[in-house]
This record gives C-alpha cells, sequence and structure tokens, in this order.
C-alpha cells in the first residue's frame, strides 16, 4: 500500500480519537489525509491525524477498528511516517502530528514503534512543530517518560468514567487495573519535574456505558484536581456500522455541548461541582446551559452593580465569559459603566447581561425568552427590575413579546 492510500486509511476520521472540538460543543473539521484543524493551546493549525496502524486485538464494542469489524488495515513504517509528516510540513498542509494506534498484539511494542516515529521526526527531519502523542494502555513508566519529552501534548483515554461503564463499551480495558496505574505513572513523573509543555488530557465516550452527567463530571472533577489533568474532551456515541454497538441509539449532541459548558465552568468560571444544576436522575439541564440555569435558580443574588461588582459574581452572569470580564474591571477603572451601549463599545453583547446587572444603578432589562420555566422568570424579573413585587393587577405577560411584561 502506498502512502497516499496509507493516509486515507490510518487518517480516517474518529471522533473518539480527534484532539476535541474547537469550541465547547463543536467537531473538529476532517479534510483529506486527516488532517484537520485542531486548537492547541497557543493557536489553531492544521494536524495531520493518524494511527501507527488500523490492526487491533481489542474488541471494543463501538470502535470502527476493533478487531471483528471489517475494516481495511494498514501499518506506517517508523521513517515513512515520519518523512510523510515532514513533507506535509514543508508543503505547508500540516504543522502538526497527532499520533495514535491501535493495540495490535504487544502494547508496549506498539508503543515503542510510535516513539521511534517521533524521535526520527524530531531528530532526522529537525520537525520542531506540535506532536501531540496518545499513551497506550500498557505503556510502561520509562516509555510514558519518553513521550512527555518529547511531545507537546500526551493523552490517556479513559473512555468511561467507571469500571461498569467501560465493561459495556470495551470490555478488553481495564480502568482500574491498567489506566489507573498510567495515570499515577504520570502524576509520579509530573512531581519530579517531568511533565507535558501542553499538558495531558483525556477523551471520554458519551452515551453507551450508561453512565449519567453527574457521574461523568465528577471524574473529570477529580482528574482535573488529583491529576493535574489540562482538559477532558467528549464524544457523544454514534453507532457504527459493523461494530457490536451499531444498533445503539445515538446520544444527543446536545447532551455533549452541555458537559462542555459545564466543564467549562469547573475549569474556566469558579464553579464547584456541586453548584452545576442537575435532574434529580444526575442528568444536565438539556434545555438551558448550565450557567443560566445557575443563574435563574438564585435570583437573590441579582441585580449586582456591574461598576462595583467582583470579579468571581461577574463571571457568573450568563453572556460573560472571562476576556469579558477582564474588559470590564479593566474599563471600570477609568470611566463608569452607564448603559448597555457601554458594554457594545467593549464589544461585548449585552443581551442578556443586561437582565442581570445595574449600570450606575439603573437598571436596562431585556427580552427574557431565554429564561425558563414561566413562574421562575416572573420571580426573576420582578427582582431584577428592582422594583419589588408588582400589585397582582399590574402583572401582564404578552406571550407575542417572548414572556416580557407590558
Amino acid at each position: 500500500m502506498d502512502r497516499q492510500a496509507k493516509l486515507e486509511v490510518l487518517g480516517q476520521k474518529n471522533d473518539h480519537e480527534l484532539d476535541g472540538p474547537p469550541t465547547p460543543g463543536r467537531r473538529a473539521v476532517t479534510s483529506r489525509f486527516g488532517i484537520f484543524e485542531a486548537k492547541t493551546p497557543n493557536a489553531k493549525l492544521p494536524v495531520m491525524r493518524t494511527m501507527m496502524t488500523s490492526a487491533c486485538a481489542q474488541r471494543c464494542r463501538y470502535c470502527t477498528f476493533g478487531l471483528d469489524v471489517d475494516f481495511k488495515r494498514a501499518t506506517w513504517k517508523t521513517d515513512e511516517l515520519a518523512r510523510t509528516m515532514s513533507e506535509l510540513s514543508d508543503a505547508d498542509l500540516a504543522r502538526g502530528l497527532f499520533l495514535t494506534s491501535g493495540l495490535a498484539g504487544n502494547s508496549v511494542r506498539m508503543m515503542d514503534r510510535m516513539l521511534d516515529a517521533v524521535r526520527v521526526l524530531r531528530s532526522k527531519y529537525a520537525f520542531r512543530g506540535y506532536v501531540h502523542l496518545k499513551i497506550l494502555p500498557g505503556a510502561e513508566d520509562a516509555q510514558i517518560e519518553e513521550a512527555i519529552r518529547l511531545a507537546d501534548r500526551v493523552s490517556l483515554n479513559l473512555e468511561a468514567p467507571t469500571e461498569d461503564a467501560l465493561t459495556k463499551i470495551a470490555p478488553g480495558k481495564s480502568l482500574g487495573g491498567d489506566l489507573a496505574l498510567r495515570l499515577k505513572a504520570i502524576q509520579a513523573l509530573r512531581q519530579r519535574g517531568v511533565r507535558p509543555r501542553s499538558g495531558l488530557v483525556t477523551q471520554f465516550v458519551v452515551g453507551p456505558g450508561g453512565e449519567t452527567d453527574r457521574t461523568l463530571l465528577t471524574a473529570v472533577d477529580r482528574l482535573y484536581r488529583a491529576y493535574d489533568v489540562k482538559r477532558a474532551y467528549y464524544s457523544a456515541f454514534t453507532p457504527v456500522l459493523g461494530t457490536p454497538m451499531e444498533n445503539d441509539a445515538p446520544e444527543a449532541p446536545t447532551r455533549e455541548l452541555r458537559l462542555y459548558q459545564a466543564d467549562w465552568l469547573l475549569r474556566f468560571y469558579g464553579f464547584a461541582l456541586d453548584e452545576l444544576p442537575m435532574t434529580p436522575e444526575g442528568g444536565l439541564v438539556r434545555e438551558q446551559d448550565p450557567k443560566t440555569a445557575w443563574a435563574v435558580a438564585h435570583p437573590e443574588l441579582w441585580p449586582v452593580e456591574i461598576n462595583r461588582a467582583d470579579r468571581e459574581l461577574l463571571l457568573r452572569i450568563p453572556g460573560l465569559g472571562p476576556t469579558s470580564v477582564d474588559k470590564i474591571v479593566k474599563t471600570r477603572r477609568l470611566t463608569t459603566l452607564r448603559s448597555p451601549e457601554d458594554l457594545r463599545r467593549l464589544r461585548i453583547a449585552p443581551k442578556r447581561v443586561r437582565n442581570f446587572v445595574l449600570f450606575d444603578g439603573r437598571h436596562y432589562p431585556g427580552p427574557q425568552s431565554w429564561m425558563m420555566p414561566p413562574p421562575i422568570q416572573l420571580e426573576l424579573f420582578d427582582r431584577i427590575r428592582g422594583f419589588g413585587r408588582l400589585p397582582e393587577d399590574r402583572r401582564r405577560i404578552d406571550p407575542a413579546s417572548g414572556g416580557t411584561y407590558v
């Protein structure tokens, strides 16, 4: 098989192996030869995603490349892969490499081949670009250390948050007996000062294991706190023809989106795990993003004076992200924000923000149609207007106006 054919076979899109969507809930775009736009810690760049081999001895029930799936197999030779990546880089078609592999035979030997390919790429071909290297189940401690030294980012895909969930989708893998040991080895290296330049990431297949959002986010929160995992990626399950799970129902993309949004609240917005709004069954609210659901559930906090509220509280206002909050904090040191137009001048859309804030003591309410359910909407609107409860005979909702007072 020539190199172009290998690029087509080994670079085929597999959402469970990608470097994750550039923004929450949005898929990376894959082109020919497995080249896709990835968001690295410093920039977006075209990355060649490829497998060392598509042969695999595992029987993961959801995976395109499982042992029992009728799929074309191919394998790179070490120098062949390094040379191909170097040529794509010279042609400015790909400026990074994401290397993973099927578990063909002995995982230690396969990990060695992946390391050799990156080593040749770095030394023989003097490639200084971005490399993301997957650590295979069963990799030895010395191999993990070498991967961290060679690559910019390493990943260890846990796939499921519990042993039971993993057994349902990948019966040949062990969360506690194998993958957790790799995590502990990475943690030990970190304590010695050996850590990946762009961090350790992991990935979960969402849905087929039967895990709840609460179970999944609890596991992710622990990974962030205890193991210094940089980021978790979530892939909503999509059945693949020819796999044992081909007749299973796909997971709703909305669930993936809500998980990413909740994940960002944990990492960037100062939310604790137990603050995330959950249903009694342990799921995130699907109808609203979790930040809005939290804000609507806490009407006693609003409105806040945008010129005085601390950064932590501003971060909890729907419509404001870390960059927008930093703009507000910087601007109000020099002047007073007096209306939603001041936000527009900062390139901050005031549509949702203005429902939760006062501008120099004044409130400029906007449409409330994004708030739900209606009883909470009414109470919140009464509170943020700053006028207290309105008399019953003055309270009327116009359905055509999106639920605002008239």
